[in-house]
């Protein structure tokens, strides 16, 4: 691993995708929030969601990671929305 990988600042999917990593994502928070106002929170752990799943209620925000969201379902008799109530997608 390089030094940026053992930093935690970038990490390598596959041969093809790099990403950043949890060190880069939280140094830049306040830098990414400023100039990317879209950028969501998760729901679940307030993180910011760069790649995740939504709500199927297209007018509810709630998105979340989706390691969050099994998390989340794994102890609920149904995939309902935690905040509208909306079928989950699967």
């Amino acid at each position: 691993p390089t030094l940026l990988q053992q930093l935690g600042t970038l990490c390598v999917v596959d041969e093809d995708t790099v990403v950043l990593g949890v060190r880069a994502v939280l140094e830049l928070r306040a830098y990414l929030e400023e100039t990317m106002p879209e950028l969501t929170e998760c729901t679940i752990c307030s993180e910011i969601v760069f790649k995740g799943e939504r709500c199927s209620n297209d007018r509810c925000e709630v998105k979340m990671h989706m390691h969050c969201s099994k998390r989340w379902f794994e102890s609920k008799d149904q995939r309902l929305c935690p905040v509208c109530r909306s079928q989950w997608p699967e």
